[in-house]
């Protein structure tokens, strides 16, 4: 189905989170380097968990699926070429991977991907012995045969992926040298996972004001939960705080998750009387029925993938929403400012920059005849905002949306969203 218009009576029921990338290419690269098999149970098989499952494949692996669960049989070996997909974190952080493997290798991608800054982390390479060739697609060959250890300096206020790509160069080379960083930090969360996860498969990485310091190896499970998406999972609730009288009750969240997104959760349930979070053991579900908002503030440099949803509220709200520090929306998978104000001008919110934020606040609610999806999240929170209007846009390239959240036309369904192909 490339489009569709979205109409329902009544919206209600229970959804399960969709895995977190973050954390689920990440353990499938570990995976490829391990001494041993490893499962992965929870995956959703989004676009970019399935360019690095083909990583791990093009690496050696015998990778066997069966549902939700993934077994990986590695037998390392340098792959002579790679495809990273649209996937900015695969790309960037497989670089470091493969790096520290000693691999000379080809990569290949979304021509988009290609044109992303990623610069910092080829010098800091660079600086280690790796060697560096970029191709007219703007997408490199590298050969790591000289690679070394070496304490590399590392600013990350451009992009935590590169300290994390760094990070795991050190941790699978074995360096006890540090990363030092700068003192200005963008998106630590992302930095917790990585650490998080080496942790998991017996890397033992010590973070210190200003360095990271690899201490050494210690015994990794074989069997692994990805745990559910909290940005993914701000969709539905968004929805149920708009739309449903019935509520939304969503499931699969970590009660002691590193994902920052979950900041972005906690904010709008605090701002909404309709949204709550409820612990369940180790769990959070998430409930959301129609709601009014009092005002909505967010770091947008913490939660970027969090914006487009949140701006969604601001359509609808008399308080509005105001995202703080926004500057890196602009080099997502689209310049999402640019998006986000298309998105509330088309529905017929109001969005004002201002200095170093933005706000979005209610107008006069009206929908466009048409969206074409470029931005699997803004695509998404499109279909929101068209909901809440009771409009009859038309919106297509729905195929984007398995980038992040493959399973989201059929949790509309099942919530009572009617497709109707066009």
């Amino acid at each position: 189905m490339s489009g569709a218009t979205f109409q329902y009576e009544d919206i209600g029921g229970t959804v399960h989170a969709p895995s977190s990338k973050s954390y689920s290419q990440r353990m499938i690269l570990l995976s490829a380097a391990s001494d041993y098999p490893i499962t992965l149970l929870g995956i959703s098989f989004c676009d970019d968990e399935l360019a690095a499952l083909e990583m791990a494949r093009q690496c050696g692996s015998n990778v066997i699926i069966d549902h939700d669960k993934v077994i990986i049989e590695p037998d390392f070996q340098c792959p002579a070429a790679v495809n990273v997909g649209e996937s900015a974190t695969l790309y960037r952080i497989s670089l470091g991977f493969l790096a520290a493997m000693g691999c000379k290798t080809e990569f290949n991608g979304s021509p988009g991907l290609a044109r992303r800054p990623l610069k910092p982390l080829i010098s800091a390479l660079t600086e280690a012995g790796v060697n560096f060739h970029q191709k007219d697609d703007g997408f490199y060959i590298m050969d790591a045969k000289l690679r070394k250890g070496v304490e590399i300096l590392m600013d990350q206020e451009i992009s935590s992926q590169f300290v994390s790509s760094i990070i795991f160069y050190n941790a699978l080379l074995g360096s006890e040298l540090p990363l030092v960083i700068g003192s200005k930090r963008v998106s630590q969360s992302y930095i917790e996972i990585t650490l998080d996860v080496l942790d998991k498969f017996g890397y033992r990485v010590k973070q210190e004001e200003g360095s990271f310091n690899l201490l050494g190896r210690h015994p990794s499970g074989k069997e692994f939960i990805v745990e559910g998406d909290y940005s993914s999972a701000l969709f539905p609730a968004v929805l149920g705080s708009l739309c449903s009288e019935n509520g939304i009750r969503i499931t699969g969240l970590e009660a002691g998750s590193k994902q920052a997104d979950r900041m972005a959760l906690e904010t709008l349930a605090g701002a909404s009387t309709g949204v709550s979070m409820e612990s369940r053991g180790d769990k959070i579900e998430i409930k959301s029925t129609l709601s009014d908002f009092e005002s909505v503030e967010i770091d947008a440099s913490l939660v970027p993938d969090s914006c487009p949803p949140l701006s969604v509220v601001g359509i609808f709200s008399e308080n509005g929403v105001r995202m703080l520090n926004y500057e890196r929306l602009r080099t997502k998978e689209s310049d999402r400012v640019s998006a986000i104000r298309e998105m509330v001008t088309g529905f017929g919110g109001v969005l004002v920059e201002e200095g170093g934020f933005f706000s979005v606040t209610k107008g006069t609610p009206r929908f466009p005849l048409e969206y074409h999806g470029k931005d699997h999240r803004m695509l998404m929170s499109s279909i929101t905002a068209g909901l809440a209007v009771h409009g009859q846009t038309r919106f297509y390239n729905l195929e984007v949306l398995k980038k992040s959240y493959p399973g989201y036309l059929d949790d509309l369904r099942s919530l009572g969203v009617t497709l109707i192909p066009v």
